[in-house]
C-alpha cells in the first residue's frame, strides 16, 4: 500500500501490463455497452488493436448478430 502512495504511476503501469497479459479477452464495459478498455486478447479476436476498439459496442463487435441488442447479458 505504501508503495502506492509513493509510486503511483509505476503501479499503474503495472497493473495495465498485467491486464494485457491475461490470455482470455477482456473488456470494461459501459451501461450502454461502449468498451472503455479492451486488452491485447480481445484486439486479437476483433483482429485489431485494443486501443480501436474504445468507444465501440461491445455487442456489435463481440455477440452473435442474430441476438437483439435488448437480449444481450452484457
Amino acid at each position: 500500500a505504501i508503495q502506492t502512495l509513493t509510486n503511483p504511476f509505476s503501479m499503474l503501469a503495472r497493473a495495465a501490463n498485467t491486464y494485457d497479459h491475461v490470455p482470455d479477452t477482456t473488456l470494461i464495459v459501459q451501461m450502454d455497452s461502449s468498451i472503455s478498455q479492451a486488452n491485447r486478447a480481445a484486439g486479437s479476436m476483433a483482429k485489431t488493436s485494443p486501443e480501436n476498439l474504445v468507444g465501440l459496442s461491445s455487442h456489435a463487435i463481440f455477440h452473435n448478430r442474430s441476438t437483439d441488442r435488448s437480449h444481450c447479458p452484457v
